[in-house]
């Protein structure tokens, strides 16, 4: 489980922005804002005005800079989001992703749930994934 050891973000072009400047652009409301800071903590939000694609590539990028050597492992890469988190299903944009990087040799899924549990259960299933064997992946892969 090498690569579940940190957690990588995009830095490019990203900034926090308070909670009470998303009402027009984010539709967060003051009251919702309070909650949030109330219950959670929150105060702001990292923002980036680079697109999905982007993002996991600079994150990725930073992962591979750090621990070089999973560029020579097969692995799993598992990207965690909730349904409400719309992604490209017509597309392998996430192999694409992967093999921007130099990962194309990584298997690579996406999980959702309909709330952000879904990171927690990806780390589970991470957990009892037997690579190569497990034949949890069985379409062809888009050719670089």
């Amino acid at each position: 489980m090498l690569g579940m050891q940190d957690v990588y973000l995009s830095q490019k072009e990203a900034r926090i922005v308070s909670l009470d400047q998303l009402d027009s652009s984010h539709g967060i409301a003051a009251k919702p804002a309070r909650i949030y800071s109330r219950f959670f903590g929150q105060t702001g939000v990292r923002l980036s005005t680079l697109y999905h694609n982007a993002m996991l590539i600079d994150a990725l990028e930073g992962l591979l800079l750090r621990s070089p050597e999973l560029r020579d492992i097969e692995g799993f890469g598992i990207y965690a989001k909730t349904q409400t988190h719309n992604t490209p299903f017509e597309r392998y944009w996430l192999a694409e992703v992967f093999a921007h990087v130099g990962l194309d040799h990584w298997e690579v899924m996406t999980f959702s749930m309909t709330n952000c549990a879904s990171g927690l259960a990806a780390v589970h299933l991470g957990t009892t994934l037997d690579f190569p064997s497990s034949g949890f992946w069985n379409h062809e892969r888009p050719k670089r």
